[in-house]
């Protein structure tokens, strides 16, 4: 991977980073308190917004990483076993 294409990549996880944090912000403002319907549709979005978090972490941020993992060990110099 380039230098550049590294960038891009810490680019798309600083804007999954955005979102997540912009999730987060909405999971914290959820109202649980009110009638049944509220509380219902409340917990529902509850979980929507987390099931798209972990859809963030999991499936878009991870792999990014995983690449950054494999770009680390292919450039990092052999270990000097006598070192």
């Amino acid at each position: 991977m380039s230098k550049a294409g590294i960038h891009k990549r810490i680019d798309e996880l600083i804007e999954l980073m955005r979102e997540e944090q912009k999730l987060r912000v909405e999971l914290l403002s959820l109202e649980m308190l009110g009638s049944n319907a509220v509380v219902r549709k409340s917990a529902e979005r509850h979980d929507e917004i987390l099931a798209e978090i972990n859809e963030i972490r999991l499936g878009k941020m991870v792999p990014i990483f995983r690449e950054f993992a494999q770009v680390i060990k292919h450039r990092a110099p052999a270990a000097n076993p006598e070192g």
